[in-house]
Protein backbone atom coordinates (compact mmCIF):
# COMPACT_ATOMS: atom_id res chain seq x y z
CA UNK A 1 0.00 0.00 0.00
CA UNK A 2 0.98 3.65 -0.41
CA UNK A 3 1.29 4.28 3.34
CA UNK A 4 3.50 1.24 3.89
CA UNK A 5 6.09 2.46 1.37
CA UNK A 6 6.32 6.00 2.74
CA UNK A 7 8.19 7.19 5.78
CA UNK A 8 6.05 9.04 8.34
CA UNK A 9 8.30 12.09 8.19
CA UNK A 10 7.49 12.41 4.47
CA UNK A 11 3.84 12.97 5.36
CA UNK A 12 4.74 15.66 7.88
CA UNK A 13 6.94 17.36 5.25
CA UNK A 14 4.16 17.23 2.67
CA UNK A 15 1.74 18.82 5.13
CA UNK A 16 4.25 21.62 5.77
CA UNK A 17 4.76 22.03 2.03
CA UNK A 18 1.03 22.49 1.55
CA UNK A 19 1.21 25.52 3.84
CA UNK A 20 4.12 26.98 1.86
CA UNK A 21 2.29 26.41 -1.44
CA UNK A 22 -0.86 28.05 -0.09
CA UNK A 23 1.07 31.12 1.08
CA UNK A 24 2.81 31.36 -2.30
CA UNK A 25 -0.43 31.06 -4.27
CA UNK A 26 -2.18 33.66 -2.13
CA UNK A 27 0.56 36.29 -2.33
CA UNK A 28 1.92 35.64 -5.84
CA UNK A 29 -1.00 36.91 -8.00
CA UNK A 30 -1.26 40.19 -6.11
CA UNK A 31 2.47 40.79 -6.36
CA UNK A 32 2.56 39.97 -10.07
CA UNK A 33 -0.36 42.27 -10.89
CA UNK A 34 1.21 45.21 -9.04
CA UNK A 35 4.65 44.57 -10.58
CA UNK A 36 3.25 44.33 -14.12
CA UNK A 37 1.21 47.50 -13.68
CA UNK A 38 4.26 49.36 -12.34
CA UNK A 39 6.41 47.99 -15.16
CA UNK A 40 3.99 49.13 -17.86
CA UNK A 41 3.34 52.60 -16.43
CA UNK A 42 6.95 53.36 -15.56
CA UNK A 43 8.24 51.96 -18.87
CA UNK A 44 5.94 54.30 -20.78
CA UNK A 45 7.09 57.25 -18.66
CA UNK A 46 10.76 56.34 -18.96
CA UNK A 47 10.49 55.89 -22.72
CA UNK A 48 8.70 59.21 -23.12
CA UNK A 49 11.38 61.06 -21.13
CA UNK A 50 14.41 59.44 -22.78
CA UNK A 51 14.30 56.51 -25.24
CA UNK A 52 18.10 56.13 -24.94
CA UNK A 53 18.00 55.73 -21.17
CA UNK A 54 14.98 53.45 -21.50
CA UNK A 55 16.92 51.19 -23.91
CA UNK A 56 19.96 51.04 -21.66
CA UNK A 57 17.79 50.40 -18.60
CA UNK A 58 15.94 47.55 -20.34
CA UNK A 59 19.19 46.02 -21.68
CA UNK A 60 20.85 46.01 -18.26
CA UNK A 61 17.65 44.71 -16.66
CA UNK A 62 17.68 41.78 -19.10
CA UNK A 63 21.33 41.11 -18.19
CA UNK A 64 20.33 41.16 -14.50
CA UNK A 65 17.48 38.70 -15.13
CA UNK A 66 19.83 36.49 -17.15
CA UNK A 67 22.31 36.49 -14.28
CA UNK A 68 19.58 35.27 -11.92
CA UNK A 69 18.45 32.62 -14.39
CA UNK A 70 21.98 31.16 -14.48
CA UNK A 71 21.54 29.94 -10.92
CA UNK A 72 17.97 28.60 -11.05
CA UNK A 73 18.84 24.99 -11.92
CA UNK A 74 21.53 24.82 -9.24
CA UNK A 75 19.12 26.26 -6.66
CA UNK A 76 16.46 23.79 -7.73
CA UNK A 77 18.83 20.83 -7.30
CA UNK A 78 20.01 22.10 -3.91
CA UNK A 79 16.42 22.65 -2.73
CA UNK A 80 15.52 19.11 -3.74
CA UNK A 81 18.58 17.71 -1.96
CA UNK A 82 17.75 19.77 1.13
CA UNK A 83 14.16 18.48 1.02
CA UNK A 84 15.33 14.85 0.86
CA UNK A 85 17.90 15.35 3.62
CA UNK A 86 15.39 17.18 5.84
CA UNK A 87 12.90 14.39 5.38
CA UNK A 88 15.56 11.83 6.28
CA UNK A 89 16.52 13.95 9.31
CA UNK A 90 12.92 14.11 10.52
CA UNK A 91 12.63 10.36 10.07
CA UNK A 92 15.77 9.77 12.16
CA UNK A 93 14.49 12.14 14.86
CA UNK A 94 11.13 10.38 14.81
CA UNK A 95 12.80 6.99 15.16
CA UNK A 96 15.05 8.23 17.97
CA UNK A 97 12.23 9.77 19.99
CA UNK A 98 9.66 7.02 19.46
CA UNK A 99 11.97 4.03 19.67
CA UNK A 100 14.41 5.06 22.38
CA UNK A 101 13.46 2.20 24.70
CA UNK A 102 14.04 -0.37 21.93
CA UNK A 103 17.26 1.31 20.88
CA UNK A 104 18.67 1.20 24.41
CA UNK A 105 17.55 -2.39 24.92
CA UNK A 106 19.36 -3.45 21.74
CA UNK A 107 22.37 -1.14 22.24
CA UNK A 108 21.61 0.49 18.90
CA UNK A 109 21.53 4.12 20.00
CA UNK A 110 25.08 4.85 18.79
CA UNK A 111 24.26 3.50 15.33
CA UNK A 112 21.11 5.61 15.11
CA UNK A 113 22.87 8.68 16.47
CA UNK A 114 25.67 8.30 13.94
CA UNK A 115 23.09 8.06 11.12
CA UNK A 116 21.38 11.18 12.46
CA UNK A 117 24.74 13.03 12.70
CA UNK A 118 25.61 12.00 9.15
CA UNK A 119 22.27 13.37 7.93
CA UNK A 120 22.91 16.60 9.85
CA UNK A 121 26.30 16.92 8.15
CA UNK A 122 24.66 16.47 4.73
CA UNK A 123 22.06 19.13 5.58
CA UNK A 124 24.78 21.53 6.73
CA UNK A 125 26.88 20.93 3.60
CA UNK A 126 23.86 21.47 1.35
CA UNK A 127 22.90 24.61 3.26
CA UNK A 128 26.42 25.98 2.86
CA UNK A 129 26.38 25.30 -0.89
CA UNK A 130 23.00 27.01 -1.10
CA UNK A 131 24.28 30.05 0.79
CA UNK A 132 27.34 30.31 -1.48
CA UNK A 133 25.11 30.18 -4.56
CA UNK A 134 22.79 32.82 -3.05
CA UNK A 135 25.71 35.05 -2.10
CA UNK A 136 27.29 34.83 -5.54
CA UNK A 137 23.95 35.31 -7.32
CA UNK A 138 22.90 38.26 -5.14
CA UNK A 139 26.33 39.85 -5.39
CA UNK A 140 26.22 39.72 -9.17
CA UNK A 141 22.70 41.10 -9.21
CA UNK A 142 23.69 43.96 -6.92
CA UNK A 143 26.72 44.77 -9.07
CA UNK A 144 24.65 44.82 -12.26
CA UNK A 145 21.99 46.91 -10.52
CA UNK A 146 24.57 49.46 -9.35
CA UNK A 147 26.06 49.63 -12.85
CA UNK A 148 22.56 50.24 -14.19
CA UNK A 149 21.91 53.00 -11.64
CA UNK A 150 25.25 54.68 -12.31
CA UNK A 151 24.76 54.50 -16.06
CA UNK A 152 21.28 56.02 -15.89
CA UNK A 153 22.46 58.71 -13.46
CA UNK A 154 25.55 59.52 -15.50
CA UNK A 155 23.66 59.71 -18.80
CA UNK A 156 20.89 61.82 -17.36
CA UNK A 157 23.43 64.14 -15.69
CA UNK A 158 25.23 64.55 -19.03
CA UNK A 159 21.90 65.31 -20.69
CA UNK A 160 21.12 67.92 -18.00
CA UNK A 161 24.54 69.55 -18.48
CA UNK A 162 24.07 69.62 -22.26
CA UNK A 163 20.58 71.09 -21.85
CA UNK A 164 18.75 68.09 -23.36
CA UNK A 165 16.96 67.31 -20.10
CA UNK A 166 15.79 69.27 -17.06
CA UNK A 167 16.91 68.52 -13.54
CA UNK A 168 13.32 67.60 -12.62
CA UNK A 169 13.20 64.96 -15.36
CA UNK A 170 16.54 63.61 -14.10
CA UNK A 171 15.06 63.28 -10.61
CA UNK A 172 11.96 61.59 -12.08
CA UNK A 173 14.16 59.14 -13.99
CA UNK A 174 15.97 58.37 -10.75
CA UNK A 175 12.65 57.56 -9.08
CA UNK A 176 11.44 55.47 -12.01
CA UNK A 177 14.63 53.42 -12.21
CA UNK A 178 14.44 52.66 -8.51
CA UNK A 179 17.19 54.66 -6.89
Amino acid sequence: SFFDRKVSSDFIQKINDQSRIKDFLISFPNTVIVLLLNLIVFSILLCSYSPLIFGIFIALSIVEIGWSALFLNKRKALNFTLFVNSSENRNHAYELTNGMAELKANNAETVRLSKWRHTQEKINATSMKSEWINTFSNGGQMAISKIKELTVTGLSAMMVIEGDMTFGIMMTLGYITGR
